[in-house]
């Protein structure tokens, strides 16, 4: 049981420092949006795309308490990606998820845009979605709104998805 506690700490750290890194990383400013820029519960990221365009997109971590210390368990990001500038979200979980059944962003208990994993590394597993403007209407709409994945162990977890801040977000990064 410790040795199970200490590589889920050990995970957890590592998914902190990624994301951490993204916070710290040297600050971009692109059409009046700065790197770091808070809009409520989202902030700003910006990144040189793979044709060094500078691209920015809108992330929301979740953090856990234990022990006095605090450690990022989740992190979502939304942005316009690819050439057609879709918008979607890149959810990034921890390990020991069933992968199969991919991830459901969920608002007032009705399933608004099913993820895809992509791929898990060291610091947990990314999944992706389309968001249309219909979803975001729906998102909006609610307080309710949810991250659901089932866990190693065929238990549904549900981890909380805030709106708060994202509209201005995603009008000030377009």
């Amino acid at each position: 049981m410790q040795n199970q506690v200490s590589k889920i700490l050990f995970i957890l750290l590592g998914l902190g420092i990624v994301i951490g890194g993204i916070f710290l990383s040297k600050s971009h400013t692109i059409a009046g949006i700065k790197e770091g820029q808070k809009f409520e519960d989202w902030t700003v990221n910006c990144f040189k795309d793979d044709k060094d365009k500078k691209t920015c997109h809108l992330v929301q971590s979740l953090t856990a308490n234990k022990d006095n210390k605090s450690a990022i368990i989740a992190a979502y990001q939304v942005g316009y990606y690819g050439d057609k500038k879709e918008l979607k979200i890149i959810e990034v979980l921890p390990l020991g998820i069933n992968v199969a059944s991919g991830t459901s962003l969920i608002s007032s208990g009705k399933l608004v845009v099913p993820g895809k994993f992509t791929v898990c590394s060291t610091v947990g597993c990314n999944a992706v979605g389309s968001i249309s403007e219909e979803n975001l209407n729906e998102l909006y709409s609610s307080q309710e709104n949810l991250i659901c994945y089932i866990n190693q162990d065929g238990q549904q977890v549900n981890l909380p998805f805030s709106v708060n801040g994202l509209k201005e977000g995603l009008k000030a990064i377009k």
